[in-house]
């Protein structure tokens, strides 16, 4: 943009800034040699030089030096507060070392790893088959998961020997697994056997698996727990939401439904979040329900986490429940229930 600075007080000696000057015109008041227009000033530039000899260029000159003198304290000045806010979140730790601390979310379980939490895969394995490994750890899960949807199941715990895995199932509804005779079983024994056969091959031309550790075919053992108190375990009430609103239950009666579940089991605490379009709404939002006390912060607390996706009619919907057990060195405190 280009202000025209060329319309000054002149010869009355006012000082001040009037009309726009026009074609021709000098900044004396009088006629611009040789008809040439009065100079102008670009924002972003410098000021030119005047075009017509032997007149003076007070006014704008004057203007000219206000107009810088003025920008460099603004500019002074956001200088200063940008850097008052940069030192704001700061925090000395030691002699020339700054470190930025921020709000992070930690995962409740990988947390308390070692404390109140165990690992649900127990393996060793060399570092170029350790991702392998995890990846095929978890297409058994899911492979579990989803072949048995109404059993209830909470956890799948996975332990490797050599070419031997063991597979502990936690369920609520054990009978939905195990048939009369353990038929079902050998079926799902057979089952997990051929997709982590044809798992493997598909990803043995790029994995370096070994002999000792890996083989394409593995041994396979199922064992099947059965969950005392169904209630007490997140996973168990995250699933309940999920078959609730899937159902399209509302939200708030689902989430109250899980709290009384939950109190009656005798719990300490608990709290709810579900997100996503609520009850059809346009704009998605998170709704959270909390009951007695659930200390997110402390290692000690014995809490259970669990996550699920509900899928709608609508769209998805994130459940997230915190189930809060007492802390680990109470001795009224039960044993850590296991979650999926």
């Amino acid at each position: 943009m280009i202000v025209d600075f060329a319309a000054h007080a002149s010869e009355d000696r006012t000082g001040l800034i009037g009309a726009p000057s026009k074609a021709g015109v000098a900044p004396h008041g009088g006629p611009c040699p040789q008809g040439q227009r009065t100079p102008r000033l670009c924002l972003g530039g410098s000021l030119p030089p005047p075009r017509w000899p032997g007149v003076a260029n007070e006014p704008l000159r004057c203007f000219a030096e206000g107009w810088s003198t003025n920008l460099k304290q603004f500019v002074g000045r956001s200088r200063q507060e940008e850097q008052r806010r940069s030192d704001r979140p700061k925090k000395k730790l030691r002699d020339n070392v700054y470190y930025i601390f921020m709000g992070q979310k930690v995962h409740p379980l990988g947390f308390r790893l070692g404390i109140t939490q165990q690992h649900r895969s127990q393996w060793f394995a060399k570092p170029k088959q350790y991702s392998l490994l995890v990846v095929e750890d978890h297409f058994l899960r899911q492979a579990i998961l989803a072949k048995f949807p109404e059993a209830g199941i909470v956890s799948v715990g996975i332990q490797r020997k050599v070419d031997q895995i063991r597979i502990d199932i936690c369920a609520a509804r054990p009978r939905a697994i195990v048939a009369f005779g353990g038929q079902d079983l050998d079926n799902l024994r057979r089952h997990l056997a051929q997709s982590l056969r044809a798992h493997r091959d598909a990803v043995l031309h790029t994995a370096p698996f070994s002999s000792n550790t890996a083989k394409p075919t593995a041994q396979l053992a199922i064992y099947i727990t059965k969950l005392s108190n169904p209630n007490v375990s997140a996973g168990f009430l995250s699933d309940f939401l999920v078959e609730q609103l899937e159902k399209r239950i509302p939200f708030r009666r689902a989430m109250k439904s899980a709290v009384q579940r939950a109190q009656r089991a005798q719990i300490k605490g608990i709290k709810i979040q579900v997100a996503g379009r609520l009850n059809g709404a346009e704009i998605a939002r998170s709704e959270w329900l909390r009951k007695g006390q659930v200390p997110l912060q402390t290692l000690r607390a014995n809490v259970n986490y669990s996550y699920r996706t509900a899928s709608t009619i609508y769209g998805l919907l994130g459940i997230k429940v915190w189930t809060f057990h007492g802390l680990a060195d109470s001795k009224s405190n039960q044993k850590p229930a296991a979650n999926g």
